[in-house]
């Protein structure tokens, strides 16, 4: 059996953070049982409240803190889980690891031992668990279990444990035990906030007998040179799943010039290939070469494929037939953690070899952004929201697949263009979208989510009011600018930020103190222009007007000498109808 290398240090201060956010949204729950959701969500579900529902409360001597099952997937989760003192300062006791894989035992066992087995289970877990054992014996689902905790648990007390589990004889699906002790689980939180979760454990590569590897005795870094068939190269999209891209800078880009000729190579002359084709870069944390029955394999533990997105899917989707008679150059590079510099290393190096390797569909300064963990927070933030937050570049047909009708989609450029115009006035038109995530990054993308969220519904009023009026069009960075100075002083909470996002987003009426304040700085600024637009030959239109990097301090000049007048006055006090209107 493949192991896996002792990873980092578990970064407790991370995990206490992620803990403190699922708090909040599951107030009555006990810190052991937030631990459970945490590691359902990174270890086996994306979907929260799927976690949630898994906890089976107080389970008896048993420690069954949770039962998930799986109706798509086919499969059984139980999970016991327990985080408590300093990681690593005590060692796990024998008898609690050996109790769970005894029960993953019962779950097979003739009907009276599981009753024995299960009578001191409390009334939720034990119905939980009636329900895991129908699905493995009349449904033949799959069995996987997890033993996770922040102490140490030795080799010998897992390799027991499995054992155990492995003792049960079944025709078909053999069940799994994995002990998930302080070293993995910082690395299952290293793949977390890194949008790597839940990983994708082990994957099998069938590749050509003419593999070259090259090992680095000075990093302990390795590579596989291999070729592998292009068949075998889609079948990894189906095996793992879009997972398999979690560290990929971009999504499908669909029909680009490049992808239209791989497909046109694998119709017309697939045995070129290997020629015409730059192949898939696969990163992993560790890699071993084996012959198997009849093939070559590289089993690989927490693939990624980085480079060749484009390449893998293309060849997924083309008939097999197509797509065996294909040669696809594969690099494998097996990075470990425990490197000098630990994750934060380990992560640099990654995203160093994306931007290397990237470079067939051209790569934009805030591609190298989408998996930065900033960036993955405010995509869980926003899908706990109800948004998808695009923040990888995809096609958007792509997109369309995975989001449910009706569903808004921002993406990490809208909220680049709207914290910017908040940030300070013209900016965007100043840089250039590309050039802000050089330069504006941190500032932009620093603030709490449901602020970015504010800007975003503001900057997407001003544009929707600012449609098809050429002075607007391009004022609509200052005339976002001046709402939001108004009103950031009473954006003070999480419920004000989404009471003004729910007047943003209401009826025409709910709607209306918003756009009267958008309403009146654009009439101030397009009798602003009027006024300094010149004449005849001096005459500067629009996009010239509004792009002088001056602009903002002109307006703000030519208002103080209008001060008192109409345009100030209206816009005075539609400012506070808006604000009181947020504060109700």
């Amino acid at each position: 059996m493949l192991r896996f290398k002792q990873m980092s240090k578990l970064d407790l201060p991370s995990l206490e953070r992620e803990l403190s956010e699922l708090a909040q949204r599951h107030p009555t729950l006990p810190d052991d049982d937030l631990f459970v959701i945490w590691f359902l969500l990174a270890r086996v579900s994306e979907e929260e409240q799927a976690s949630a529902n898994a906890l089976t409360g107080a389970s008896g001597e048993k420690g069954l803190d949770a039962v998930l099952i799986d109706d798509t997937a086919r499969a059984v989760f139980i999970v016991q889980a327990k985080l408590s003192g300093k990681p690593g300062a005590k060692s796990e006791k024998r008898s609690d690891v050996v109790a769970f894989a005894d029960l993953a035992r019962a779950l097979y066992s003739p009907e009276h031992h599981f009753q024995n087995f299960t009578e001191t289970l409390e009334p939720t877990a034990l119905a939980k668990v009636k329900l895991a054992r129908e699905r493995l014996l009349e449904r033949e689902y799959r069995l996987q279990c997890f033993y996770a905790t922040g102490n140490k648990v030795s080799a010998s007390l897992a390799r027991e444990a499995e054992e155990i589990v492995r003792q049960v004889r079944l025709p078909k699906q053999k069940p799994v035990f994995e002990v998930y002790d302080f070293g993995r689980i910082g690395w299952l939180l290293n793949n977390y906030l890194a949008g790597a979760a839940p990983p994708i454990p082990l994957l099998e590569l069938t590749v050509e007998r003419n593999t070259l590897q090259q090992p680095d005795p000075d990093s302990g870094i390795e590579t596989w040179i291999c070729s592998m068939r292009g068949d075998e190269v889609g079948r990894m999209l189906e095996v793992a799943g879009e997972r398999i891209f979690a560290r990929n800078i971009r999504g499908f880009l669909g029909e680009t010039k490049v992808n239209t000729k791989i497909k046109e190579t694998l119709e017309k002359e697939p045995g070129r290939f290997w020629y015409f084709n730059n192949g898939i870069t696969i990163v992993c944390d560790s890699a071993v070469e084996e012959l198997g029955q009849g093939a070559h394999v590289l089993t690989v533990t927490q693939p990624q494929i980085i480079n060749g997105q484009q390449t893998t899917r293309v060849l997924a989707d083309v008939k097999v037939q197509k797509a065996r008679k294909a040669q696809v150059p594969v690099r494998v590079i097996s990075i470990p953690h425990e490197r000098d510099g630990g994750q934060k290393a380990y992560d640099d190096l990654v995203a160093q070899i994306v931007e290397a390797t990237n470079w067939q569909n051209g790569i934009n300064t805030s591609d190298l952004r989408s998996n930065d963990r900033r960036q993955i927070e405010i995509e869980r933030d926003l899908a706990r929201l109800d948004y998808f937050y695009a923040r990888k570049r995809e096609a958007k047909r792509e997109v369309r697949k995975r989001v449910p009708r009706r569903t808004t989609v921002i993406s990490k450029e809208d909220l680049m263009r709207a914290g910017a115009s908040c940030l300070e006035p013209n900016l965007l038109l100043n840089k250039g979208i590309q050039k802000l995530f050089e330069d504006c990054y941190k500032q932009v993308f620093d603030r709490p989510t449901r602020v970015l969220l504010s800007q975003y519904w503001l900057f997407r009023s001003c544009s929707r009011i600012a449609w098809g009026v050429s002075v607007r069009k391009y004022g609509k960075f200052i005339a976002c600018y001046l709402v939001w100075d108004e009103i950031s002083s009473v954006l003070r909470s999480n419920p004000r930020h989404d009471h003004f996002v729910a007047i943003a987003r209401g009826s025409e009426s709910e709607r209306v103190p918003l756009e009267q304040a958008i309403d009146i700085a654009f009439k101030a600024l397009e009798a602003f222009f009027a006024a300094r637009r010149g004449s005849g030959a001096k005459r500067t239109e629009a996009n010239a007007f509004f792009k002088r990097r001056e602009v903002f301090e002109d307006f703000e000049e030519w208002l103080d000498t209008l001060r008192g007048s109409a345009h100030a006055r209206r816009f005075d006090r539609a400012s506070t109808r808006l604000r009181e209107a947020i504060c109700e």
